[in-house]
Formats: C-alpha cells, sequence, structure tokens
C-alpha cells in the first residue's frame, strides 16, 4: 500500500469503518512507515468517533491486531524468559514480563514451550558412543598414543632428549633447593669451641699432649670439612639465584653454562665425550 492510499482511507480507518482485508493492510503500513503512523497520531487526537464499539467487539479488534503484528516489548520479553531458566529475573524486569506475558498471546506460547523444555529434555533418552568411535575422534584429533617401543625408538633416534631431560631436573631441583641449604653458624661455632678447650691435668704430660694434638687436629678437621660444606651450600644458592634470573630473562646461553657449571664435573654434560674426542684427534 502506498501512502496517499493510507491516507485517503485514513479517516475510515480511524473510525473503525473498514473491513478486512484493506484493514490489515492499513495496520501493516501503518507499522512499517514512520510518517504515517504520525499522521494518523495527530488525526486522532482531534477525531471524535460517532459511535462507541461494545466492549466484546472492541477486545474482538484489540486481539485481531495484537495476532496481527508483534509488539514492540515482545522481543525483549523472550529474551528476559530465556535468561530466567538459568538465573531468576529481578523483582523489577520479572512485573514486566508476567504483566506482559498475560496480554500477549505470542509471548505465552514462548512462555509455554520453555517452560516444557526440561520434560522434553529429560524424555530424550541419554546416548553412550562406542568404543571405537570414541577412539576414532581420539585419533583425529590428538593423534594416536604412542606406545613403549615407540618411545625407545623415538629415544634411539634422538638421544639428546635424555641429556635436556637431565639438564632440566638439575635446574629445575637447583632453582628450587639450592636457595634453601642452611649454614649452621651456631654449629661452626662450637666446633671453634671444641677445639680451643684446655685439659687441666695432662697439659705437662706428653700423652696429654698427645691426646690434646690428636682431639685438635680432628675438630680441626671437621671444622675445616664443615666449612666447604657452607661454602658450597652458598655457592649453589648464588647459583639457583643466578639461573633463576637467567631463565627468567630469557638469557638461555648463559643458561646452559650454568647447567655446564652442575653437570660437567659429574660427567653428565653432553658435549664432555665430543670435546674430549675432538682433543684426541688433534693430539
Amino acid at each position: 500500500m502506498e501512502c496517499h492510499e493510507f491516507q485517503s482511507r485514513l479517516r475510515e480507518y480511524l473510525l473503525g469503518e473498514v473491513r478486512e482485508p484493506h484493514f490489515g493492510a492499513l495496520v501493516d503500513h501503518e507499522a512499517n512507515c514512520a510518517d504515517c503512523r504520525a499522521l494518523a497520531l495527530e488525526r486522532s487526537m482531534d477525531l471524535e468517533p460517532s459511535f462507541d464499539l461494545d466492549t466484546s467487539e472492541r477486545e474482538f479488534d484489540r486481539e485481531r491486531i495484537r495476532a496481527r503484528t508483534e509488539g514492540r516489548d515482545c522481543r525483549w520479553v523472550e529474551i528476559r524468559m530465556a535468561e530466567a531458566l538459568e538465573d531468576p529475573l529481578a523483582r523489577g524486569d520479572d512485573v514486566l514480563v508476567r504483566e506482559h506475558v498475560a496480554d500477549c498471546p505470542s509471548c505465552q506460547r514462548m512462555r509455554d514451550a520453555l517452560q516444557a523444555l526440561p520434560e522434553y529434555y529429560a524424555a530424550i533418552p541419554e546416548l553412550k558412543p562406542d568404543r571405537a568411535f570414541t577412539q576414532a575422534v581420539l585419533e583425529r584429533t590428538i593423534g594416536p598414543r604412542p606406545g613403549i617401543l615407540e618411545v625407545f625408538r623415538a629415544l634411539w633416534r634422538r638421544p639428546e632428549a635424555v641429556w635436556e631431560a637431565a639438564m632440566a631436573c638439575a635446574l629445575v631441583g637447583a632453582v628450587l633447593f639450592g636457595s634453601r641449604v642452611p649454614t649452621y653458624d651456631s654449629v661452626s661455632d662450637r666446633i671453634q669451641e671444641v677445639a680451643q678447650v684446655q685439659v687441666p691435668g695432662i697439659g705437662d704430660t706428653a700423652a696429654g699432649e698427645n691426646r690434646f694434638g690428636t682431639l685438635k687436629r680432628a675438630t680441626q678437621r671437621v671444622g675445616w670439612m664443615w666449612g666447604q660444606v657452607e661454602g658450597r651450600a652458598e655457592q649453589m644458592s648464588e647459583w639457583g639465584g643466578r639461573a633463576r634470573t637467567h631463565f627468567e630473562e630469557g638469557n638461555y646461553p648463559a643458561l646452559l653454562e650454568d647447567l655446564r657449571f652442575v653437570l660437567d664435573p659429574i660427567g653428565l654434560y653432553p658435549e664432555t665425550e665430543a670435546s674430549d674426542g675432538d682433543t684426541s684427534d688433534e693430539g
């Protein structure tokens, strides 16, 4: 319908004198044309109908118009009803939804369908996939699981992985436990006190001197060994902090040198044998 045709029949439309199918066409045009809708609103303010519809006929026309058109709030109400399936609505939204649904047949059908969903899903049998199907899906998504023989073949083709794992374990162990070695200063002080002990009554005899000399050498030996342990612990603590710093900064060449410092003395650094072979070849 064009705008001029709507305007020509506007008075009859406002007075309710237009019947189907023309009435439905006028309603559709008014809903889709903002200018004609504003004009109809302006004319309806000045128009005084010459008759009144009875209650039953007015209600019939109201329901017929609502059945042919979608209310402006229906979309909002549908979204709120869908959200209410998971979480309760706020009190204000719940009141608005209830008032709208009470007068809207379309939203009533939507509400009934949403309320029936749990019973519908409960009636659907739960299917369990076959193990062959599950295995096929896993192989296509994450690949087949390697067996023990495949792991040994991979290590045989690339033995460097063993050294890399050893270096990684050494790094993790040093980072976690290198800075936690205690110093035990009180024990060292106690050893020094024992080394300075004076034995009364035997200092003038040769036997007493020998015994004291033996005790002194033993305590000095223990003190020296404990000092070595303390120095090594302090050195490992410094090494752990340095390795942690290199790892966090991404300085991997320096990190490899830190690993060489730990693994090379015990013969676990992978380049040790290669370097010895090169030296023998040059000789």
